[in-house]
């Protein structure tokens, strides 16, 4: 029996060129990039994005209702920490997990804030905390009841902040600190 013909596929011939960048070009190319969405993201807030804008503005009331503009600050934040860190990507990534923890915790608590029987169209009209927030405030409600939900939730995003800032309670809230003052 002979052996199956292998097909040519018509691009191989095409070869990606390779950009042998220093590791710190990349990361203040995905810094710039980050940095851009974000600054454009805070733009769309004012409708001053254009055609675009107006798409994003809809797609981050969607996504966050109340909050959509904890995504711009979230992507500023982030594209910061990009820029002026030179620490491993493990630790850089435990700041993304702590910068998305502390979001989502937020965008929970946004939710909470309006009554269980009106989610549906608080969901439709783009308020509360949106569907990202929903999702963390809709397992908690059912699981341990509005009460304990919000505390659990409130807990995560101290512990987003902590890992964000890479800080420890006692420091977060040390006297003179922003959220100290709000204390």
């Amino acid at each position: 029996m002979a052996r199956p013909r292998k097909q040519k596929n018509p691009l191989d011939y095409i070869s990606i060129p390779s950009l042998n960048l220093n590791s710190d070009i990349k990361q203040s190319i995905w810094a710039v990039l980050i940095l851009t969405v974000g600054v454009v993201c805070l733009l769309s807030l004012f409708n001053l994005a254009g055609y675009i804008g107006t798409y994003l503005l809809k797609t981050m009331q969607w996504l966050a209702g109340w909050g959509a503009f904890i995504i711009p600050i979230v992507l500023l934040v982030v594209g910061w920490q990009v820029y002026r860190t030179k620490e491993d990507s493990s630790r850089r990534n435990m700041r993304y997990l702590g910068a998305i923890l502390f979001a989502w915790s937020f965008l929970a608590i946004l939710q909470l804030f309006i009554k269980q029987a009106e989610w549906k169209l608080a969901l439709e009209n783009g308020e509360g905390g949106g569907h990202i927030g929903w999702m963390l405030a809709a397992l908690a409600v059912k699981l341990v009841g509005i009460w304990a939900g919000g505390v659990i939730i409130l807990a995560l995003m101290v512990i987003g902040l902590m890992i964000l800032f890479n800080i420890n309670l006692s420091t977060l809230f040390k006297h003179g600190t922003a959220p100290a003052r709000l204390a």
